[in-house]
């Protein structure tokens, strides 16, 4: 896998993946403010959150891969938005499907619009926590953000996020991904 940023992708699992939000919070860093959690390619911090559109559909949806570098499981499902234009309001995700799920806590169902304004995202549907939080720009918990979450026992505070969309081989060659494209075709060549 290339350097974390513009064009990052990821083959996990049979499939392709690109890169499209990257939080480290070692250090105390976060988000400025929601606007930048959805567009910023900074030291710690990236996202392309504002970039998804359907381009990036696989099977009339997309879906998304949640990864916690150090924590072995992930999150692995489909939904029909853009996480970041679904609000905390409507409840649940509109055309959720779970694939593959290691952690369900806090009414795990797919990612939206956060209620708490302290993080752009998060996957704690209808209950006011902000776990499985995407784009945090509180220190609340500094220098850690909500990760994971299955029960009171079995839940992670997290210093480092990925969240990943699954990309077919038209995307991989139509996307505006950054200099890596010139690294795409030399990594084809050495599979």
């Amino acid at each position: 896998m290339a350097e974390v940023g513009s064009g990052t992708i990821q083959y996990y699992r049979g499939a392709y993946w690109l890169l499209v939000f990257y939080h480290n919070s070692v250090g105390g860093v976060y988000f400025n403010s929601l606007n930048e959690a959805k567009k910023c390619d900074l030291p710690n911090r990236f996202s392309i959150l504002s970039d998804l559109n359907q381009n990036y559909y696989f099977n009339n949806k997309f879906e998304f891969l949640l990864q916690y570098p150090g924590i072995s499981d992930h999150n692995w499902w489909r939904q029909s938005y853009n996480p970041i234009e679904i609000s905390e309001g409507t409840g649940d995700v509109y055309g959720y499907e779970p694939i593959e799920i290691a952690w369900k806590g806090h009414n795990w169902g797919g990612l939206a619009v956060s209620a708490t304004g302290l993080t752009l995202l998060d996957g704690s549907r209808r209950t006011g926590y902000w776990w499985y939080s995407i784009g945090c720009v509180s220190s609340a918990y500094t220098p850690l953000i909500p990760g994971p979450y299955e029960n009171e026992t079995y839940n992670f505070m997290v210093s480092e996020v990925k969240l990943w969309v699954r990309i077919n081989a038209q995307t991989r060659s139509k996307s505006r991904i950054g200099v890596t494209n010139l690294l795409i075709p030399l990594f084809w060549a050495l599979l």
